[in-house]
């Protein structure tokens, strides 16, 4: 290993250390009634009164992020928690070794604030609780920056620390294929290099309505997969009724406290695909008005995402209507969706379209493109390069399960397998869709800051034009940085900052 890359690995694992190190606190350390195993309190059967109880001082008032660290590799298990007064599950999945869920955001007051975790699911393990915000940030020197929500401001999505995010994942059938589960799919999506992904949700209009517990555990695998998530009711796909849209907006309000205190890691794209028909712009802006109220009368201050309507691919309703949405939005917080497909990503159109709805100052994101659709020619190559280009996300349709002859948009064969994709042939077109979009998440996907520990405030820029002694500034991939931005993310000295404006 040469000098430099010594210092970058020295300059990584000693961020990560540290930051571990300083706000974590060892289950067995803690108060508990369990089994203790090379420092990890297992719940067995005879241990389903177990608990863990962890005390923490806060010396201010603080917007807490808890993770924990569990062991479950018996099977799927549920572990029940309580922190500072609020109360909930969380659903664990069958790993080897420790990993971490993230039971949310919390609000710590000053004094001794109380987490207990116990078994609603026994045959697991607690390892340790890692915590971030605590205090204001991090035990480093000087001030840090808090984590909020996404949050959008012109053509940009950021995301909790204020960093601009671009999503790159694809997406998940699930509302209708509720038997295959998500947690295992949404692993291999990971491993594959996605940073989101976003889940096909049932109301129960159409589908088998989906539960409070089953947002709770998508949030929590989201998180521990260090994964953005993003949830689609997916019922009134093509729906030209307004009372369909407020039928979206009111299961969003009925979930509400499962999707409170995860701002920073789930948008909530109120419905696939609203509003078939083309040229209804008024009624389209109106309900879509309407709706936005109902989900913000709930409390929730979520990024939202509005499809385009025509199913998705009439680019026209954005241009027309995307600013009076956002508008309308006490929040001001909506990023929306094109569906390229056959007409919105036919060849020759996509920069076109992208670039009419960006001239609106807007946010955008690719909610769903595929390589081909029904027997038409994508340009799939396109929109990689180009929302590249552009810094919009994407999210790749879809991961499995496509039916109705579309099998050939399918990214893998096998829902649990990563390296399952393969060539795939319509007519007279083929293409390794899994392989290709694989391919760019690993040259471009990043994740989300958020799921990083706060970066430090710092001032200290080096003069205009002067590159810093030893290039020891380095972006979050450990590249050489000679002119840090302010507003952007470094490494430096052996911690994360963020240079001040």
């Amino acid at each position: 290993m040469n000098y430099f890359k010594r210092h970058i690995f020295f300059l990584l694992i000693t961020l990560f250390a540290y930051s571990l190190s300083a706000q974590t606190w060892q289950a067995e350390s803690a108060s508990y009634s369990g089994t203790l195993n090379d420092g990890v309190v297992w719940f067995y059967t005879d241990d389903a009164n177990g608990y863990v109880l962890f005390n923490i001082s806060a010396s201010a008032v603080s917007s807490v992020t808890v993770y924990v660290g569990v062991q479950s590799p018996y099977g799927n298990k549920v572990m029940a928690w309580q922190v500072c007064g609020q109360s909930g599950t969380t659903q664990l999945t069958q790993q080897n070794g420790t990993y971490e869920v993230c039971l949310g955001t919390f609000t710590f007051s000053a004094g001794v604030n109380t987490i207990r975790l116990a078994p609603d699911w026994t045959w697991f393990g607690i390892d340790y609780i890692r915590l971030t915000g605590l205090n204001g940030g991090s035990s480093g020197g000087g001030s840090t920056t808090q984590m909020g929500g996404f949050k959008v401001s012109g053509n940009q999505l950021l995301d909790g620390y204020g960093q601009p995010f671009r999503m790159m994942g694809a997406n998940l059938a699930y509302a209708w294929f509720k038997g295959y589960g998500y947690d295992r799919q949404m692993q291999a999506m990971k491993r594959a290099g996605a940073n989101a992904v976003r889940v096909a949700l049932s109301d129960g209009t159409q589908y088998t309505k989906d539960t409070y517990s089953t947002i709770q555990g998508m949030i929590a695998q989201a998180e521990a997969l260090q994964m953005i998530l993003v949830l689609e009711i997916h019922d009134h796909t093509g729906s030209d009724e307004s009372s369909a849209l407020q039928t979206a907006a009111a299961y969003w309000r009925e979930m509400a406290n499962a999707l409170k205190g995860h701002e920073h890691s789930v948008i909530i794209n109120i419905a696939n695909e609203w509003k078939g028909t083309w040229k209804q712009y008024s009624a389209y802006a109106s309900a879509y008005s309407t709706a936005i109220q109902t989900i913000r009368n709930a409390g929730l201050t979520h990024c939202l995402m509005v499809d385009a309507a025509g199913w998705g691919q009439e680019v026209a309703s954005l241009t027309n209507q995307a600013q009076n949405i956002l508008n309308a939005d006490p929040q001001k917080n909506v990023i929306f969706s094109i569906h390229m497909y056959e007409v919105a990503g036919a060849p020759g159109r996509v920069r076109t379209n992208i670039d009419n709805v960006l001239s609106h100052g807007v946010a955008l994101c690719i909610g769903e493109f595929a390589w081909a659709h029904k027997g038409e020619d994508v340009d799939e190559d396109e929109i990689i390069s180009y929302t590249r280009q552009k810094g919009v996300g994407w999210l790749a349709w879809s991961w499995w399960g496509n039916g109705g002859g579309l099998n050939y948009i399918d990214l893998v064969t096998n829902q649990y397998d990563e390296n399952s994709a393969t060539t795939q042939t319509t007519g007279n077109m083929s293409c390794n869709w899994g392989q290709k979009v694989m391919n760019a998440w690993a040259a471009d996907a990043q994740v989300c800051s958020v799921y990083l520990d706060p970066p430090v405030l710092s001032s200290d820029v080096p003069p205009v034009g002067e590159k810093p002694a030893d290039n020891n500034y380095y972006d979050m991939l450990g590249r050489p940085v000679a002119k840090p931005q302010p507003g952007a993310i470094y490494i430096h000295a052996g911690q994360k900052i963020v240079i001040a404006n």
